[in-house]
């Protein structure tokens, strides 16, 4: 898919859904993919939701030619996984280190006895 598909697409897109629809408040009703993500998130069982997100069409574009080849990745649905992947797994280590800093008070963690430091001379 080109940029100038894409572009066109949600070009489209856009036209189409102002074209159907009167402004409304979206702020007054949780969106359907809220409410169903609430009721699926004590459920156990494992269920997908749809996400979606504005991206520059250029980058979109980008982002389907070149990385995604690069990286083995095979459609829009597999960059984005991949990318809310490198989210999470960065939130977690973010998390992770104010752990460490709240429990070590914000001095370094300890080191063990037969390592040395690596700013030691």
């Amino acid at each position: 898919m080109s940029a100038e598909d894409l572009r066109g697409k949600t070009a489209g897109r856009q036209s189409r859904r102002a074209a159907q629809s009167p402004p409304t408040d979206r702020k007054a009703q949780p969106s359907r993919a809220s409410r169903k993500s609430r009721r699926t998130l004590g459920s156990g069982a494992s269920a997908t939701v749809v996400m979606q997100a504005r991206v520059d069409a250029d980058f979109a574009a980008e982002l389907i030619e070149r990385d995604a080849p690069a990286l083995g990745l095979e459609g829009i649905s597999a960059v984005v996984r991949e990318g809310l992947q490198l989210v999470h797994k960065r939130a977690r280590e973010m998390a992770a280190a104010a752990e460490y800093d709240r429990f070590y008070g914000g001095r370094p963690a300890p080191l063990p006895e037969a390592v040395i430091p690596a700013d030691a001379g």
